[in-house]
């Protein structure tokens, strides 16, 4: 049977630097957190992907 698709961890807050920088409505650091989250679900993606080309993925 095949892994179950899970899409990859985004919790972006768990540095408190981030969760500080959040609150504090410092735009910058949104901007990093959204670019490290998009970055991981690409990178997930490009993984699904890769199994699915291999056949090794089902339905």
């Amino acid at each position: 049977m095949s892994e179950p698709i899970r899409p990859p961890q985004t919790a972006a807050l768990d540095d408190p630097v981030d969760a500080i920088g959040v609150i504090a409505g410092d735009h910058r650091v949104e901007r990093a957190i959204a670019a490290r989250t998009l970055r991981a679900v690409a990178g997930w993606l490009r993984q699904r992907a890769n199994v699915i080309t291999q056949g090794q993925w089902s339905i």
